[in-house]
């Protein structure tokens, strides 16, 4: 990580937002000195070296203390245009077969002064985070979508709203958004009526895609009309596992397509080929067309595996034509992993150009940005677990192809992976 200022606003502006789960404690980070949770004092001016090793420092002392997973992402809490981290805690217990919950932290940046942490009394952790404005204050607020214990029966959870109170603080405000119980795996926001604010959209597996239209105030109301729901069960011979949603404009008309990404198993498809729904924007609703708006997402490494399931996408311009692309990341949560780029014409229109197939572990989340300051955005895997694992680097070559670069220290990842791998 290099040329990080002292308010820490390097690169990662660069997308919206970026996460990490961390799972564990955090026993392998080394912390080279510098700040306890008390945070640096408001007259002392720290080095960019001490204030990020504070923050190290801060974070492992918290995890230390909530012994249980934790979920990290980064966000301006009082709009200085500052990075603060976000940490969401919570755990399985095998013996209730329930999901425990803990106080939400979060740490403060106060630029050359360090950090300084807050713990509340919201109990929360997730699968998925999305970030905005909900109630148009100029503040971006939170979407946490949560799955809840991850054994069988899958009870279920309930997803959070959480938005900024102005004093750079968060209240939960989960009673503004339906109140349904789900298996909740990703989630996405977009102005889907076009009236000015931001709407939710939430997908749970074994559910439909469910939309919540804002009234402006970040009070959402689901609304079943946008989604073409028997034309997706007729697709998906009524099993609707849908792991993850991505908006993007793929004919740059101003209206957003809605990726869906689920699993390659042959059988949850009437065509019995796996294959990823584009839900295109008419304007009033999103249509469907099984004949027409599909592209082939998944790598099948082993029919007899584990399926493989898309765990995260990304937006990137691959080739600076000024058209998003489509960065899908699979896993069967065992033995391989890979990374497809798939090109935009602009049109409407998917093309994988390549794919890079990783064997052995699951990093379910992936980052865009510049890391080698060429001016051209890369992409890379996030760190998972503390352990000896590096973030994989796909360097942008200018012409819209990547390739494969060992990992270096002074890469610009963003704030939450640097916390992982140092």
């Amino acid at each position: 990580m290099k040329n990080i200022s002292v308010d820490l606003s390097i690169s990662l502006k660069l997308f919206t937002y970026f996460c990490v789960i961390i799972f564990g404690l955090m026993t392998v980070m080394s912390c080279n000195g510098g700040g306890g949770a008390g945070g640096g004092g408001a007259d002392d001016e720290m080095t960019q070296q001490e204030i990020l090793d504070q923050l190290v420092s801060m974070v492992k002392e918290y995890s230390n203390d909530v012994d249980s997973w934790h979920y990290i992402f980064q966000l301006d809490l009082s709009g200085d245009g500052d990075d603060d981290i976000v940490v969401l805690s919570g755990i399985d217990n095998y013996v209730t077969e329930q999901r425990e919950y803990f106080d939400l932290a979060y740490f403060t940046n106060h630029g050359s002064s360090g950090f300084t942490k807050t713990v509340t009394n919201i109990k929360a952790f997730a699968r998925d985070v999305i970030i905005g404005d909900y109630n148009d204050d100029g503040l971006d607020d939170v979407f946490i979508a949560e799955h809840g214990y991850d054994r069988p029966p899958h009870p279920g959870a309930l997803n959070y709203l959480l938005l900024q109170d102005g004093d750079g603080g968060l209240i939960n405000a989960s009673n503004q958004i339906p109140q349904e119980i789900g298996f909740w795996h990703g989630g996405e926001t977009l102005d889907i009526d076009k009236d000015g604010d931001l709407d939710l959209l939430a997908t749970a597996l074994g559910e439909d895609v469910f939309v919540y239209i804002n009234d402006g105030n970040a009070n959402f109301t689901q609304d079943d009309n946008w989604i073409p729901g028997q034309n997706l069960r007729d697709f998906n011979n009524n099993d609707a596992f849908y792991t993850w949603l991505k908006v993007i404009d793929l004919d740059v008309d101003g209206y957003e397509e809605l990726i869906l990404g689920g699993s390659e198993e042959s059988d949850m498809y009437t065509s019995g080929q796996p294959e990823a729904p584009i839900l295109r924007h008419s304007g009033s609703s999103f249509t469907f067309d099984q004949n027409t708006d599909t592209f082939d997402a998944y790598y099948v490494d082993d029919p007899n595996d584990m399926e493989q399931v898309i765990v995260e996408m990304q937006l990137i311009d691959s080739n600076m034509d000024g058209c998003d692309d489509l960065v899908v990341y699979n896993t069967d949560y065992n033995t391989n992993g890979s990374i497809g780029i798939f090109q935009s014409d602009c049109l409407g229109n998917l093309t994988l150009m390549q794919r890079f197939v990783y064997p052995g572990n699951w990093n379910d989340k992936i980052g865009v940005a510049d890391l080698n300051q060429d001016g051209l955005l890369d992409i890379y895997t996030s760190v998972t677990t503390f352990t000896d694992m590096t973030p994989r680097v796909l360097i942008n070559k200018g012409d819209g192809n990547f390739e494969e670069t060992p990992f270096e220290s002074d890469m610009n990842v963003d704030l939450a992976t640097y916390l992982v791998i140092n």
